[in-house]
């Protein structure tokens, strides 16, 4: 995946899961269960066509939903999402000088 001129590598969520299986912790598996449900809703994607859709499909959807989330959010959320965005930036900043 390609981040500002940053490749980032990524995993699929497949090998997300059987990580987060290995690992056994409390919180990786209720995670799974997350990423389970997202993964059937990639999979209805592929069947349906997006304006029947009851969930964010396309980019621009997938970007409302985030902006909405975050107008939902309290002061102190907010700045959580902020220092964790900068801390994000600049260790991809480093990232692209080591490279």
């Amino acid at each position: 995946m390609d981040f500002d001129g940053i490749k980032v590598r990524v995993c699929s969520i497949d090998d997300l899961i059987t990580m987060k299986q290995q690992a056994g912790r409390h919180k990786d598996l209720a995670d799974i269960e997350q990423l389970t449900k997202i993964k059937k809703n990639m999979k209805k994607t592929d069947q349906v066509n997006e304006s029947q859709a009851d969930w964010p499909v396309t980019f621009e959807q997938v970007e409302d939903v985030q902006l909405r989330d975050m107008l939902k959010a309290t002061p102190a959320q907010r700045l959580v999402m902020a220092e964790q965005l900068a801390k994000f930036i600049r260790l991809a900043h480093k990232a692209k000088h080591v490279v």
